[in-house]
């Protein structure tokens, strides 16, 4: 898992450290653009790999995700019960 890591920290900036060192002048501001995207994507790629390749990061995750969705699920129920309730006694009077 490490390795991919560190594979991946260099897929993403990798292209960036090489166009900043060859284009110091800005010549190609297109370039600089992609590669501070490129840059962006590790926030996206690293938890990723964490989750995909980590047992224990993944188990976590699955119970934090239970945790806090369930009072939420229970909060839209009860609003749902209580719209519907309120819109039969409106209709019933």
């Amino acid at each position: 898992m490490l390795g991919l890591v560190f594979l991946s920290f260099l897929c993403c900036f990798g292209p960036g450290m090489l166009i900043k060192t060859m284009d110091r002048c800005y010549k190609y501001p297109a370039l600089h653009i992609a590669c501070y995207i490129l840059n962006w994507c590790t926030v996206v790629v690293n938890p990723t790999v964490y989750f995909f390749r980590n047992e224990k990061y993944k188990e976590l995750e699955m119970r934090r995700d239970k945790r806090e969705f369930k009072p939420f699920k229970l909060f839209i129920l009860q609003a749902m019960i209580h719209h519907l309730l309120k819109n039969n006694q409106v209709v019933n009077k």
